[in-house]
């Protein structure tokens, strides 16, 4: 657990330095800064766990704790422009995939999954389609196939695939996404 704590200092608030006989009691409509749940872990190593915080308008908030308590990593997730997501537990079916033999066997079904689906699809009409577009597009359209509705189906299908594998990339190995990691 992180050692980080979050203060407030109201007699240094804006509105108290500009209106000497404010009460500190006056409650402000809505906070213009909400953190809520804020956790961050290093493989094993959590930085900050849970932290909330709430800062008004005009309010001058503090974080403080020793050196290696979280506040330079809680600053730099607050700072951070691409916001970083730490997958959740995964828990399907009251089965826990949480270590990384779990989440190989969950990646491993699930692309057994959709290759079973599409050898299914090679061989029904749709399949056939499929393969007539392929070798030659003009031979399929004199047959009746239709092109572009076949077409954009493959591709639909296609990225289908390809968001289910970026979906198991980042969530059951990476076990983290953050946007700016993609700029490589």
């Amino acid at each position: 657990m992180s050692n980080v704590v979050a203060t407030t200092a109201p007699e240094l608030t804006l509105d108290r330095l500009a209106n000497k006989d404010a009460h500190p009691s006056i409650p402000v409509t809505s906070p213009i800064l909400r953190l809520e749940s804020i956790t961050l872990s290093f493989g094993g190593v959590t930085a900050v766990a849970d932290f909330d915080l709430a800062v008004d308008s005009g309010e001058i908030r503090a974080i403080t704790g020793p050196n290696g308590a979280g506040k330079s990593s809680l600053l730099n997730v607050i700072n951070s422009p691409s916001g970083v997501i730490d997958a959740p537990s995964l828990t399907i079916f009251g089965l826990s995939f949480d270590s990384s033999i779990g989440r190989y066997l969950f990646a491993l079904t699930i692309v057994v999954t959709l290759t079973g689906v599409a050898q299914r699809l090679v061989n029904t009409q749709t399949g056939h389609n499929f393969i007539a577009v392929r070798d030659n597009e003009l031979a399929a359209k004199v047959i009746g196939v239709p092109v572009l509705r076949t077409k954009l189906l493959a591709f639909a299908i296609s990225s289908f695939i390809v968001g289910v594998a970026g979906a198991l990339w980042a969530f059951a190995y990476l076990r983290t996404v953050e946007p700016a990691g993609f700029n490589h």
